[in-house]
């Protein structure tokens, strides 16, 4: 199972040549996130997480029960 969520900048500002950008987290076959892609346009790109970024993806999927929802469907 993978998530995709749409990044939006709070305050923050992007890269010239990151547009469109957003999150791909691949996760095993239990649901535990075990890698975090950045995406420009919806493609794999140059830049990456740092570990405090990868904790606010783990945090907001854990907050928005992201795993649970599509285990239901």
């Amino acid at each position: 199972m993978d998530i995709y969520m749409r990044l939006e900048p709070e305050g923050q500002s992007w890269p010239d040549d990151l547009t469109e950008p957003g999150a791909l987290v691949i996760c095993d076959e239990t649901g535990n996130p075990i890698d975090y892609v950045v995406q420009s346009e919806g493609c794999d790109c140059e830049y990456r997480f740092t570990e405090s970024e990868k904790e606010q993806l783990r945090r907001y999927i854990a907050e928005q029960r992201l795993i649970e929802k599509c285990q239901i469907e």
